[in-house]
């Protein structure tokens, strides 16, 4: 028969296996996130909703009339490769902030791939702004 007992002190958590067939008891411990974690995460998850929402609003036409023509440029002249780019980075940084909430291993993965995806849309990006009319060249 084993028995786990769980209790927390401070940061820490403790749980204490005992097996009645052995005489061991073993302990495991394990610290608890700090508040600034839970800062840092919650602020990702905003920060990529916004990404998020970006995303859907250059969808729409009557909406992107009221941009600036760089903006434009930027939207009209990217390839496919690009905007699949953009949708990995918003949408996996979204989904990465949520997993490394809910602490999951696979959230060091997804937002490592956010991040490559933020670095080719942005790249893309700024090299069509500075060859545009009145941009940054």
């Amino acid at each position: 028969m084993v028995f786990v007992i769980c209790y927390c002190r401070g940061n820490v958590s403790h749980t204490i296996t005992l097996q009645s067939n052995q005489k061991e008891i073993s302990t495991t411990e394990f610290s608890k996130p700090s508040m600034k974690f839970w800062a840092v995460g919650v602020f990702g998850l905003i920060w990529s909703f916004t990404g998020c929402y970006n995303y859907i609003i250059q969808a729409d036409p009557e909406v992107l009339a009221q941009f600036p023509e760089a903006y434009w440029v930027v939207i009209n002249s990217r390839p496919g490769w690009v905007s699949s780019s953009f949708v990995i980075a918003v949408f996996g940084g979204a989904l990465g902030s949520a997993l490394m909430l809910v602490h999951r291993a696979v959230a060091r993965p997804v937002l490592l791939l956010s991040l490559l995806g933020v670095v080719v849309t942005m790249l893309q990006a700024l090299w069509v702004i500075g060859s545009a009319p009145g941009g940054l060249a």
